[in-house]
């Protein structure tokens, strides 16, 4: 863990300014001009205010009451997330948890100060709905402007999430129980363009979530994530990252962006553009234009948006990410495919991550990782021993030949019309897992009435859940053809 930073003034050291106790509610408009003089330039969009959330994040153009949490692909809202989530103050202070700075105030402040060029806002030892205060969490956002250093623009700025201790993951609204399980919360952040995002590892998931504060961050520190917000000018960029880990925004022009060490960010924007990653694991985004997009070492992630790319991502287990269209890929392709997005060439990718669109996502012969995320998609892993995840929609996954593995995060993700279409008995695995519930597989035997429990329904061909506990299944996954399905064919 790290701790917060402390010593800002008010009543406990983290600023003079707290948000009213309350339950998903924001601030007004908070001036942060004092700071960044000509507003902090996030994506080309300069903002010179703030809103600060009670479900941990700050947002900049609007405030946000949303408490359960969305994928960061999907948010509507410009801003930093380090842990959306159904955040409750309302019940008073709470205790202090132990190890670090945290106050036991079940409260969030602010604090702006022009003299240190940051804005802190911080999240003590807060609770979760309905006025819960048995598990607490503690964390951080620290904004920095780095318009006066060397190398950075105007409204350039850096931005830390700070993990002192994490206990819950979700509200009672938001399928909770007891602050864990139903919709996990989620960290990041999002520009709101659609294009220009970013989600932490272990959003979503239980295990990754409560983790955040235990294991190093992108820094090397445990509960430290840092990122470096660099804005080109319009014209045609050379700009080569440093150190840490950078977010850098091509904006208009051909650019050419190099992240240089650490795991960057790095979007092109308007023109054709050159984006090289490095040693690390990068995230690429091409934009609008002929890209050409090289991942390096490390397991990168290479969206190259509208145009006609190049996709290489070198070395490690790469992924290919598509977003502003329905996808159709195919990974045994070597030369130019139409993809939805452009004429693009993959070379060098393993995985694919699909649109919230209606997708057709086809694998090759080695172990590939595709996930659908939202859509009605079409997934077929072919050859190799491949991990597939439908996401949210109604999916059909084929996984070929190969020992397969059919993930479901969310319970969510099995909608009405989930279909594997060739699961193989005693070969093929189901996860459920991630789900992070108490389920328990009871094999053909009829459901009891206890919550959680899962059957293999073999008259119908199916496998049925049921999450309540009222003796009727709610999330079903058809198998068909399938007339054996025992314990060595689930993970639960």
């Amino acid at each position: 863990m790290v701790s917060l930073i402390n010593g800002l003034g008010g009543t406990v050291g983290f600023g003079e300014n707290e948000l009213y106790r309350n339950d998903d509610g924001y601030s007004t408009a908070i001036d942060i001009t004092s700071v960044f003089q000509n507003g902090l330039n996030f994506f080309g969009t300069r903002y010179d205010n703030m809103y600060v959330n009670t479900n941990g994040s700050v947002t900049f153009n609007f405030g946000l009451s949303t408490y359960t949490p969305t994928t960061i692909t999907s948010a509507t809202y410009a801003g930093l997330f380090p842990f959306w989530a159904d955040v409750d103050t309302r019940s008073g202070t709470s205790s202090i948890t132990p190890g670090g700075t945290s106050k036991g105030t079940n409260l969030v402040y602010w604090d702006i100060a022009p003299g240190r060029d940051r804005i802190v806002i911080t999240w003590d030892d807060v609770g979760y709905y309905s006025y819960q205060t048995d598990k607490l969490n503690a964390f951080q956002i620290v904004i920095t402007d780095l318009s006066d250093r060397t190398g950075y623009r105007d409204g350039d700025f850096m931005f830390e999430y700070r993990y002192e201790t994490l206990n819950w993951t979700t509200g009672s609204a938001s399928g909770g129980v007891n602050g864990l399980g139903g919709n996990i919360a989620r960290a990041g952040w999002s520009a709101a363009n659609g294009l220009n995002f970013f989600e932490m590892p272990g959003s979503g998931n239980q295990t990754g979530a409560l983790t955040w504060d235990t294991r190093a961050g992108n820094t090397g520190t445990d509960g430290l994530w840092r990122f470096v917000v660099r804005n080109s000018s319009a014209g045609d960029d050379r700009i080569t990252g440093g150190a840490s880990d950078d977010v850098i925004d091509g904006g208009a022009g051909n650019d050419s962006l190099n992240g240089g060490l650490g795991g960057d960010y790095l979007a092109g924007g308007l023109g054709n553009d050159l984006l090289i990653g490095g040693a690390q694991n990068d995230y690429l985004v091409g934009g609008p234009g002929r890209d050409s997009l090289y991942g390096k070492r490390g397991n990168d992630v290479l969206n190259g948006g509208l145009g006609n790319d190049l996709l290489n991502g070198g070395l490690g287990k790469d992924w290919a990410e598509f977003t502003d269209a329905a996808a159709r890929v195919n990974l045994a392709l070597t030369g130019r495919q139409n993809t939805g997005n452009g004429y693009d060439r993959l070379v060098s990718i393993e995985n694919l991550l699909g649109s919230s669109f209606d997708d057709v996502l086809r694998g090759n012969g080695r172990a590939n990782v595709i996930d659908g995320r939202a859509g009605n998609d079409k997934i077929f892993g072919k050859g190799g021993n491949d991990r597939l995840i439908g996401g949210d929609g109604a999916d059909t996954v084929y996984g070929g030949s190969g020992s397969d593995k059919f993930i479901f995060a969310e319970l969510n993700d099995i909608s009405t019309g989930e279909k594997i279409g060739d699961f193989q008995h005693g070969i093929d695995k189901i996860n459920l897992r991630p789900i992070a519930e108490d389920l328990d597989f009871i094999g053909r035997a009829a459901f009891t009435g206890d919550a959680g429990e899962v059957r293999f329904n073999r008259a119908q061909t199916q496998l049925e859940i049921d999450s309540t506990g009222d003796g009727v299944a709610d999330y079903i996954i058809d198998l068909p053809r399938v007339t054996l399905f025992t314990a060595i064919d689930i993970l639960v």
